[in-house]
């Protein structure tokens, strides 16, 4: 089964608010990602990111 995105929100500590078309929302941690990618550690020095 997929998921419809409808809005992803970054908020305080690296988590980010994410609302699908269902209506649910979840919040996801993303912190535990930048040591085990480089790509999202990138993300991480980002200014006005999260």
């Amino acid at each position: 089964m997929f998921y419809r995105i409808k809005a992803i929100k970054p908020i305080d500590n690296y988590k980010l608010l994410v609302t699908f078309f269902n209506d649910e929302i979840k919040e996801y941690n993303v912190d535990i990602w930048f040591d085990k990618n480089y790509d999202f550690k990138v993300l991480s020095n980002t200014t006005g990111l999260f």
